[in-house]
């Protein structure tokens, strides 16, 4: 249990980050073992009737749903169904990269470590195009009207078709390089269904969530009726927030970013990986999965569905997750048995601070002290970078150049960068941002844990 000191702590704390964003509800459930210890509601789940947040309200978890497919995976492979090492094809026969380069060399573990060398693509972005379609905003948020004219896909199977299609580079050989791949979780669907003979949904509804007890759960827009209070979602419009109501699905793919979930049901799924598995998973297996297997050009470390930590003296594994209507991220620290969860009704919030936020005041932790030094760089050397960034998937970038230095402009967002030398940047809030540079030419930027190719 936390003292009411701690409480206070939070509760100050959370109240001033909180106000400081332009958010129009949140939710943040503290946990310890197996009880909740703590939570913080702030806003409102519908502004205009203003009903409140609560931890019984359901919000999107976005990709926050990568971490469950890998779940599904590991269990899969301590029944002997599957090893991580198997490869692609042997489950999906017609599976190939783009150009057929090196498909058989693609293995499960390339998939759930977004290491199988694909850039951004549009192809996940395909099977949600009917939902882009059927929203009044979807055009004006989406931001990339090329989409429009694409195909529209509803299966995995038709997204492997698609896939085999695109006309890319790829950027490394499997396991090479880490990019944030939609696509190689949406191929998880696919190898979960062949090797378990199970529909995905029946699947992870009788191994994870009656097994967690997660009854405000689910992968589908059509059963929030049913489980209500279900938040309205948002959208930033000139920097203010407007409803949007329209949820962006993915046609019947599920693993990369649709599952809904209320605080309380996260929380049930946060106190098992903090406990070690609980019997859903074996500790050995969890620990596979919570391990880095590879690590971003930006310093990142990654494991099978979760990023790995040992910031702040501390061992801890979590995930986010940003799509319309949805900023999240469920935080672990298994040595103290605690986990955090951030449900914010909107995206492009910064939903990982407050849960890092909550952990410092939980733990008496400092504010973590920035570790590297300022390098000066002349005029002509920030030159370089100066220019516009854009992948497939729709991320984009803009480097311009100021006196002595470089901003990044995405979206709304304007952001000063310090160089710290060897092509690295760091952003105010301490995030590393990493150009890629060959033979001296600035190929491209690494931002969180996407690559985003430089134009022209």
């Amino acid at each position: 249990m936390l003292s009411k000191e701690q409480k206070t702590k939070l509760d100050r704390g959370l109240k001033d980050y909180a106000s400081s964003l332009n958010v129009p509800g949140l939710a943040l459930v503290i946990s310890k073992g197996k009880d909740r210890v703590y939570e913080y509601y702030h806003g409102y789940r519908d502004v205009e009737n203003r009903l409140p947040v609560t931890g019984e309200t359901v919000f999107g978890l976005a990709s926050i749903t990568k971490s469950f497919a890998s779940l599904a995976i590991m269990q899969l492979a301590e029944r002997g169904l599957l090893s991580v090492h198997d490869p692609v094809q042997k489950w999906i026969p017609n599976f190939k990269l783009p150009g057929g380069r090196a498909s058989g060399e693609v293995q499960i573990h390339h998939l759930m470590t977004h290491s199988a060398g694909l850039p951004g693509l549009p192809t996940v972005h395909q099977a949600r195009l009917g939902s882009l379609l059927q929203d009044p905003d979807g055009r004006e948020l989406f931001g990339d009207d090329s989409l429009f004219d694409k195909k529209q896909i509803s299966s995995v199977e038709e997204l492997v078709e698609e896939l085999a299609k695109e006309e890319v580079e790829l950027l490394g050989e499997p396991g090479e390089i880490f990019n944030y791949s939609n696509e190689s979780y949406a191929l998880l669907q696919k190898i979960i269904e062949v090797t378990s003979g199970r529909d995905f949904l029946d699947y992870m509804e009788e191994n994870i969530f009656l097994a967690l007890q997660m009854e405000r759960s689910s992968f589908l827009s059509e059963d929030l009726e049913d489980l209500e209070p279900v938040t309205e979602i948002y959208a930033y419009r000139d920097g203010e927030y407007f409803p949007s109501p329209t949820w962006w699905d993915v046609g019947q793919i599920y693993t990369n970013g649709s599952l809904k979930a209320s605080a309380y049901d996260l929380a049930k799924y946060g106190q098992m990986l903090a406990q070690g598995g609980q019997g859903i998973l074996s500790e050995e297996s969890l620990a596979l999965m919570t391990k880095p297997h590879i690590e971003t050009p930006n310093g990142v470390s990654y494991g099978y569905g979760f990023t790995v930590d040992e910031g702040e003296g501390l061992s801890s594994f979590g995930h986010g997750g940003g799509i319309k209507g949805v900023s999240s991220y469920l935080l672990v620290v298994p040595e103290q048995e605690i986990s955090i969860v951030v449900l914010i009704n909107i995206a492009e919030a910064p939903a990982e601070n407050v849960a890092r936020i909550a952990l410092r005041k939980v733990l008496d932790l400092a504010e973590p002290e920035v570790e590297y030094e300022s390098v000066q760089l002349s005029k002509e050397e920030l030159a370089i970078y100066v220019g516009e960034y854009a992948s497939k998937e729709g991320q984009t970038a803009s480097i311009r150049q100021g006196k002595s230095y470089i901003k990044l402009v995405a979206g709304n967002l304007t952001i000063k960068l310090q160089s710290i030398g060897n092509h690295h940047f760091l952003t105010p809030e301490g995030k590393r941002i990493t150009f890629i540079v060959e033979n001296g030419l600035v190929k491209g930027i690494f931002r969180g844990l996407r690559y985003i190719e430089k134009l022209g």
